[in-house]
């Protein structure tokens, strides 16, 4: 029987396209399409006009990170990696070769548009029979979250803080009546003591709560006080605090909500303790 050649290092007369390797039904193909379908005027305008090298399209990077989830990878070093060696991410990239830093950003920056792709990219797959959604199958795994127990705030608490904001923004304004221009500086000498005036203000918050201890400000809610009397910059950072944790806070009606990171909830470990985590969840059709 006739033994064929080894043929490693061989060189073609015609060069051969990426192209050419790839099965005609590939999925590789469909994704393509989809993608230049979507609309990226928005994200390509933030890169138009920049200074530094050019950056990669971002529907190559789109295209790239699709492929790799229907291959069941999610690891933007292993999605850098086949860009290199497999020739279907090798036809997607158009032979770029993006770092692996550059792809995990643009799943940051571009979520949406990742998202609405994967949208579409079911309902074109079950219109076309290619998935059949009859049988869904979901898991579910509880990952901590960077979030302080201690750093905690409810619904009583924003209120109050927003009260004595408030309140000195009214106050900041009938000085301005009174002293026009000038700054009024005839103030008690005590109040130029660093220490004197934190113990002012912490006199001042304690009269703003009730006596009972559960509507007792916390030490994160003095924090935020202290912060937005900083200046005006920093004010707006708390209120944009206060907005964020109470627009999480009727999401989920929980009764507190962490400021380190709102987003988060309140669920129980394996050890049956409650702690700040994410319920990641996935989905497969069967």
């Amino acid at each position: 029987m006739a033994l064929k050649e080894d043929r490693i290092g061989q060189t073609w007369l015609v060069p051969r396209r990426v192209i050419d390797f790839i099965p005609k039904n590939h999925i590789c193909y469909f994704i393509a399409n989809l993608v230049g379908e979507l609309d990226f005027k928005k994200i390509d305008q933030k890169y138009r006009h920049t200074l530094g090298e050019a950056a990669y399209s971002r529907r190559m990077l789109l295209m790239l990170v699709i492929m790799a989830s229907i291959d069941g990878i999610f690891s933007s070093r292993k999605i850098a990696r086949l860009a290199e060696e497999n020739l279907v991410y090798m036809y997607l990239s158009g032979m770029d070769k993006p770092d692996f830093r550059t792809i995990c950003r643009f799943k940051i920056e571009c979520a949406s548009q990742i998202e609405e792709a994967f949208k579409m990219t079911v309902k074109i797959a079950k219109k076309w029979k290619l998935v059949q959604l009859n049988h869904i199958a979901i898991d579910g795994t509880k990952i901590k979250a960077s979030a302080s127990q201690n750093n905690l705030i409810n619904q009583e608490e924003i209120e109050t803080i927003r009260r004595i904001l408030k309140r000195g923004i009214e106050t900041d304004e009938e000085e301005d009546k009174i002293h026009g221009d000038k700054r009024g500086d005839e103030v008690p000498k005590e109040l130029i003591n660093r220490e004197k005036v934190h113990e002012i203000i912490q006199n001042e918050l304690r009269e703003n709560t009730d006596s009972s201890n559960e509507n007792k400000l916390r030490k994160s809610s003095f924090k935020l006080i202290e912060q937005a009397c900083n200046g005006p910059e920093e004010k707006e950072q708390v209120l944009e605090k206060l907005d964020h944790a109470e627009e999480e806070l009727k999401k989920t009606q929980q009764s507190t909500v962490s400021l380190t990171d709102p987003e988060s909830r309140w669920m129980k470990n394996k050890k049956n303790h409650w702690e700040f985590a994410y319920n990641l969840q996935h989905a497969v059709d069967l």
